[in-house]
């Protein structure tokens, strides 16, 4: 059974106000909250971006991203219920004179507070598609900033989709939008003309082309100790497993992190590292393996 009932009502809409942002019925959303007939994915992904979370979690997913850009929404006392917007972490790698600001949920800035206490190797989501692997050893500072705080003191150089508010569905949608603009059609490019106008005015407005949006769905950022900065656009993922069960799943971080496409492998010292960011939606799948396993009590 799907959640769009649940999460309607988490995000404190209406059946009424849910089909006037979706341009439909309000019968219509009755009968898609009661699987009589199930939304197409089209509508799914469409519901996500005004939902402010992701086709998974409204398909009710068990390992799916609860995260969501409402602001404060939390609500994950709930099964399966939802991990608002709440501020934004500031990193300061060394060589760096500003920070990098990702836009985090309230659950992860819980989690956060534990791991920057041990100084060992952490990983986190963030709301705008990012898995980013940190290293403190080699980070000059954390700062995490409440959205109703001020702008941090003289570092707040921050880009639209650093803000928070944007559902993580659109970069999702982003992808699918470049297949259909690449005429590969497959089932899992399906876009409402509600969503797509949605991503040609995102583009206008921001000046993006395809090669900006194909670096949020399958971009990678290194960050290294000395202040030098890689950044590679990549077709295989496979390797995010690897790191997953390597990384995640061991008590330590490996002393070597691996970073494999179909034209080249690099394996990086993990202490070289300050930060690696991943695209956090081609992670999922590994990241849902791993939870799946550590609730089983499966080492």
């Amino acid at each position: 059974m799907n959640k769009i009932r649940e999460y309607r009502n988490q995000s404190r809409l209406t059946q009424k106000e849910l089909a006037k942002l979706m341009h439909t019925t309000q019968q219509t959303i009755g009968r898609w909250e009661n699987g009589n007939p199930e939304p197409s994915l089209a509508n799914l992904r469409d519901l996500a971006f005004v939902l402010k979370t992701t086709v998974g979690a409204l398909l009710g997913n068990p390992w799916a991203s609860k995260q969501s850009s409402r602001y404060f929404l939390h609500l994950k006392d709930k099964e399966d219920g939802l991990d608002g917007f709440w501020g934004n972490l500031g990193i300061l790698p060394t060589g760096k004179t500003e920070s990098l600001w990702y836009p985090i949920t309230i659950g992860t800035c819980d989690l956060l507070t534990a791991s920057l206490e041990n100084c060992d190797p952490f990983y986190f989501e963030t709301l705008n598609n990012k898995l980013v692997i940190a290293n403190p050893k080699n980070i000059k500072r954390f700062v995490t900033l409440d959205e109703a705080a001020d702008a941090f003191p003289g570092d707040w150089n921050i880009e639209w989709h650093e803000f928070g508010y944007v559902s993580i569905e659109l970069y999702d949608a982003f992808e699918a939008y470049l297949d259909e603009r690449n005429q590969l059609k497959t089932e899992n490019n399906s876009l409402s003309e509600n969503l797509r106008e949605t991503i040609k005015k995102i583009m206008v407005d921001h000046e993006l082309d395809d090669d900006d949006l194909l670096k949020f769905t399958s971009g990678i950022r290194i960050f290294y100790q000395d202040g030098t900065t890689e950044s590679y656009t990549l077709t295989n993922f496979d390797f995010i497993d690897h790191i997953v069960f390597t990384a995640f799943s061991l008590d330590g971080f490996p002393k070597t992190l691996p970073i494999i496409d179909d034209e080249f492998s690099m394996y990086i010292p993990t202490d070289s590292i300050a930060l690696i960011e991943l695209p956090l939606l081609k992670a999922n799948e590994a990241l849902s393996r791993l939870n799946s396993l550590e609730d089983e009590g499966i080492e």
